[in-house]
């Protein structure tokens, strides 16, 4: 009876810090991700930019992208803030053929500025790097199709999500 209720609910004590993100980076970081995108805009294009702004950019760039390549692309992203102040986001994709082609960049550099497309090497610390101001902002959005790309990952719990008597 001593238990709180976020403990009685979830089995055990909520993860913070470092347990959080080690925990989030084996969950995520399971999946085969293809490409980092850091989707950013152009002051010229697009001024001033809320972290709003920038997740629906993101949420339609990232659903066109889809649509373009014809694939149901599994995508995650997040939002944060720049050192200029202004916010620009990042995205994991899966499902691309490790390719985006001409068009998905060429559709944000005219609405919105700058994209950079990088190949995933590391995909549990690409995760924490992407999602790094999700803890302060709150959002990190998944595709719908993120269902279809689970089977690929490892079919056993690889980290304890709360400490047990054991540990």
């Amino acid at each position: 009876m001593g238990k709180n209720r976020d403990e009685s609910v979830r089995g055990g004590p909520p993860l913070r810090g470092e347990s959080l993100k080690q925990a989030w980076a084996d969950w995520l970081g399971h999946l085969p991700w293809q490409l980092f995108v850091t989707l950013t805009f152009d002051p010229k294009i697009v001024f001033p930019v809320t972290a709003v702004h920038a997740s629906k950019e993101a949420f339609w760039w990232c659903g066109q992208t889809a649509r373009l390549l014809r694939s149901p692309v599994g995508w995650l992203y997040a939002v944060e803030r720049g050192r200029s102040g202004q916010w620009h986001a990042h995205a994991l994709l899966i499902g691309t053929r490790r390719q985006l082609g001409c068009g998905p960049e060429a559709i944000w550099r005219q609405r919105n500025g700058i994209i950079d497309v990088r190949p995933v090497y590391d995909a549990a610390r690409v995760v924490l790097y992407t999602t790094k101001e999700a803890a302060r902002t709150g959002e990190i959005v998944l595709s719908d199709t993120m269902r279809r790309y689970l089977p690929v990952t490892r079919p056993h719990v690889v980290v304890a999500l709360h400490p047990t008597e054991a540990t």
